[in-house]
This record gives structure tokens, C-alpha cells and sequence, in this order.
């Protein structure tokens, strides 16, 4: 088995992590906004460029649209 290194981070505060912790062994919840956003275009089949998300990509946002439309 090889040998495993141990280092440990400082304390100091990460504003991109949840609750400000640091993505060191794993990532943190900063990953869940992009997977929901790739689900979506998928679905969709439109590009999405933007956060946050608003009702346009949502099935029901779509038909309340083309109902509002003249």
C-alpha cells in the first residue's frame, strides 16, 4: 500500500464554499448549481448561460409564456 501524506489546511474563510469551508478532499455543495443547469439544457436543448434560473426553463414557466404571448 503507498504511503499516504497528510496536510492539513489553515483556518481561514473560503467565500465560494458553503458556510465558508474549502473544497480540499472533496467539493463542497458548489457543484449542485452546474448539474441542475446541465439537466435542464439537456431537457431543453437550449444553451443556458445564466444564474440564477427563472421560470423560462421550466415546463410550466413555457406554457404560461406562449399563453401571455399575443
Amino acid at each position: 500500500m503507498p504511503e499516504i501524506h497528510v496536510a492539513m489546511a489553515r483556518r481561514s474563510y473560503e467565500p465560494t464554499g458553503p458556510f465558508g469551508a474549502k473544497s480540499v478532499g472533496e467539493l463542497p455543495a458548489v457543484a449542485v448549481a452546474p448539474a441542475i443547469v446541465n439537466a435542464i439544457a439537456i431537457a431543453t436543448g437550449e444553451k443556458i448561460n445564466s444564474l440564477p434560473l427563472s421560470k423560462v426553463f421550466t415546463p410550466q414557466g413555457r406554457s404560461q409564456i406562449k399563453k401571455e404571448s399575443p
